[in-house]
């Protein structure tokens, strides 16, 4: 009989739901908590503040082998940031210290670390720190865990869309577009849930202290994205715009070479998918 994979979730909203889609329950044993009410069929459900430290104990009586930290902040302002990231970490890492625990921890961030703007490519070797209150915040808490005595993962997941998040479609759909043009990079959310299966199951495969960036294999400038959605809504674009000279561009290679296929490689599959399913195709 195989042994059953423990693993605790801390934080359950959407990209971690679409994990549970995938990942096999007679083989992983889930525990979830979360601040709001959540019943999950096959899993342990917890409610808990994980800026908490008794519901943080309360979530290891579980004794995970892994912990996987999905959270997200209530406004875009620098102490929410903290309230959501950085406090949560501190929290685990002194929790586990207090423990006999000694999971492995991954940790849901973001490619906002990296300042770079100017167009140039970044991967899991380009200098970060954030270019903004928010970013640099956000930065601490990976280092809180990079830092720790755990073995971890650091997932930077770039713009995240998929059902429900369609912003983008919408605004196109409305006829409102981008008045310059940028660099932009981006991963469906099938493809986050995908990425971070991949990861907790090749867990074995991974240093000790692992940093990933996960964004499509198709970096793209914003104009190129919304004259094509433009064109798949049958909307009038208002023309091409010079090509950008901001953003950045986020390189992909390390988790393909580590044998990760994406299921959207490209904003195309990923967009058409998304319009298929309002079609109801």
């Amino acid at each position: 009989m195989t042994k059953m994979k423990r693993l605790l979730l801390l934080g359950c909203g959407d990209i971690p739901q679409r994990l549970l889609r995938r990942l096999d329950l007679q083989r992983w044993q889930v525990t979830a908590m979360r601040r709001s009410e959540l019943q999950l069929p096959g899993i342990t459900t917890l409610r808990g503040d994980v800026n908490q430290p008794a519901s943080v104990a309360t979530a290891l009586e579980c004794m995970p082998q892994q912990v996987l930290v999905t959270l997200s902040p209530d406004s875009r302002g620098e102490d929410s940031y903290r309230t959501a990231y950085l406090r949560p970490l501190q929290t685990l890492v002194t929790q586990l210290q207090s423990s006999q625990l000694n999971p492995r921890i991954t940790l849901v961030s973001s490619t906002s670390v990296y300042p770079q703007n100017q167009g140039q490519w970044v991967d899991e070797h380009s200098p970060a720190g954030g270019s903004s209150d928010t970013s640099r915040v956000l930065h601490e808490a990976e280092q809180c865990l990079l830092q720790s005595q755990y073995d971890a993962t650091v997932v930077r997941f770039s713009g995240i869309y998929g059902p429900g998040r369609d912003r983008l479609i919408n605004r196109v759909r409305a006829g409102e577009f981008s008045s310059a043009n940028r660099w932009t990079n981006r991963i469906h959310s099938e493809d986050c849930a995908g990425a971070l299966k991949f990861l907790l199951e090749q867990v074995e495969q991974l240093d000790n202290k692992q940093l990933v960036l996960a964004s499509d294999c198709s970096p793209v400038s914003s104009c190129e994205v919304e004259s094509w959605l433009a064109r798949e809504l049958g909307v009038m674009h208002p023309g091409k715009l010079p090509d950008p000279v901001v953003g950045k561009r986020c390189r992909n290679d390390h988790l393909v070479q580590m044998g990760y296929h994406f299921l959207h490689p490209d904003f195309r599959s990923g967009y058409r998918a998304m319009l298929d399913g309002q079609r109801g195709l």
